[in-house]
């Protein structure tokens, strides 16, 4: 049995692949229908309803005596999101900045070949996008933090024939890619043009660690319609001050090296 599917039989991975089932579900699900979705008993699955019930995650619809996932979820993914740096200080930068500036702002993370949003703002982005992700190959904030790894990991991340097309201007080639993560090397940033979607224009900065690594970055978000007269040389300079203030938020020793 392999390392993954055993992760996933496992209790934590069954309880996982539950919650998401019920979530995506966008209803009320039956123990059978969620045995069926999820190829397990339904002895198993009824006793990690009985536990995600426990937790607060699951809740079971009477007379129905049907499933759906509980409002705790929102709660869930608050803590998670200030695990991940997204406290009241940083989220009310990122708002700041929108309201000064007329823009839209995002704030990402970099996990297992996806980019997901942990904060946006602005009236391309909001708290609706939180948790949406997209292909390391086709976001902005994905290649930038990409570039800064080790080039022998580029491969992993690069796309591919069968690889999903979010627009029809999503690049496939792994050629083209490889180009696009030395400029964002050589640059400290990185664009995505309508790859993600089709109406919009993004261009993102990492936020530097103390150590020189970096697990977020932040993304200034403009309609497809401006991108002929948008001054791309100033938003990549804004994109780069804003990533270099937030990392002094984030990681205050950073700003102490760099200033010593």
């Amino acid at each position: 049995m392999s390392r993954t599917k055993s992760a996933r039989q496992s209790g934590f991975g069954v309880g996982i692949a539950l919650l998401e089932y019920l979530i995506e579900s966008r209803g009320p699900r039956g123990v059978s229908q969620i045995a069926e979705h999820l190829a397990l008993p339904v002895s198993s699955v009824h006793d990690m309803l009985k536990l995600m019930s426990e937790l607060g995650f699951v809740e079971k619809k009477s007379p129905t005596r049907l499933y759906r996932a509980s409002a705790r979820v929102f709660d869930f993914a608050h803590k998670l999101a200030s695990h991940y740096g997204v406290n009241d200080h940083i989220a009310q930068s990122l708002r700041r900045y929108s309201r000064e500036h007329g823009l839209t702002v995002s704030l990402a993370v970099l996990a297992s070949g996806q980019t997901y949003i942990a904060c946006a703002t602005g009236s391309l982005g909001g708290t609706a996008t939180l948790g949406a992700g997209g292909p390391v190959y086709a976001t902005a904030a994905g290649k930038c933090l990409l570039a800064l790894l080790p080039e022998t990991e580029w491969p992993h991340f690069a796309p591919g024939p069968a690889s999903l097309r979010l627009t029809p201007h999503t690049n496939l080639d792994p050629a083209r890619f490889f180009r696009e993560l030395h400029l964002a090397r050589e640059h400290g940033v990185a664009w995505n043009i309508r790859e993600t979607a089709a109406d919009i224009v993004s261009v993102a900065a990492p936020l530097i660690e103390p150590d020189g690594s970096a697990r977020y970055a932040v993304a200034l978000l403009f309609p497809y319609d401006d991108w002929p007269l948008l001054d791309r040389e100033d938003a990549a300079k804004r994109v780069k001050a804003l990533a270099a203030k937030l990392a002094g938020s984030l990681f205050p020793r950073a700003t102490r090296r760099a200033s010593a």
